[in-house]
């Protein structure tokens, strides 16, 4: 099973490793695609994650020294990134929504990212899950609701025309609120 770090680079978004394949997956931040090398063994990921510079590591010790994929892998989080306007959620009207300015929702590159309305605020990490042939963007948060700490679950689908997003934020006490926002 594979562990993901984001990392400090220039060019490397994220590093991934599955002990169990010694499969070693990087992410490149201008492209958004990831590569995989195959039979790497856990030592050389281990220093590549301590090492000052992972990318004169990764070309120096991995590129040409292991076998890598024939075609890279999207980023799955591409269709959902995005800073989007929260533009309605039937539980709260207007005021309460616009009251600490507009209600918006981010999602990053590497899958996390956060939101505000109203009083409430959260930041999350989350991944891909596929349910009925649809791509759903699955996260955790943790964040405030009028100071005081909350925490929860959220889901996230594109609309059809891929031009906004729908959803819901849970909360761990059992409140759920549905929202549809349009990317900014």
């Amino acid at each position: 099973m594979f562990e993901y770090t984001q990392v400090d680079s220039s060019i490397i978004d994220i590093v991934g490793y599955d002990a169990g394949t010694k499969t070693l997956e990087i992410r490149f931040i201008d492209t958004g695609f990831s590569y995989e090398y195959y039979d790497v063994p856990k030592m050389v990921y281990e220093q590549l994650m301590e090492s000052d510079s992972k990318g004169i590591y990764l070309r120096n010790c991995i590129m040409d020294c292991y076998k890598v994929s024939d075609e890279p892998k999207r980023n799955l989080f591409k269709p959902f990134i995005g800073e989007y306007t929260i533009t309605e959620m039937p539980d709260f009207d207007d005021t309460y929504l616009n009251m600490d300015g507009d209600p918006t929702l981010i999602i990053h590159e590497n899958g996390s990212g956060k939101f505000y309305f109203g009083v409430i605020t959260g930041c999350f990490e989350g991944k891909i899950k596929e349910k009925d042939g649809k791509e759903i963007f699955s996260f955790k948060w943790i964040g405030n609701d009028e100071a005081d700490d909350a925490a929860g679950t959220g889901w996230i689908l594109m609309d059809d025309e891929n031009e906004g997003i729908e959803g819901e934020i849970c909360f761990e006490d059992g409140d759920e609120y549905y929202f549809y926002a349009y990317k900014k």
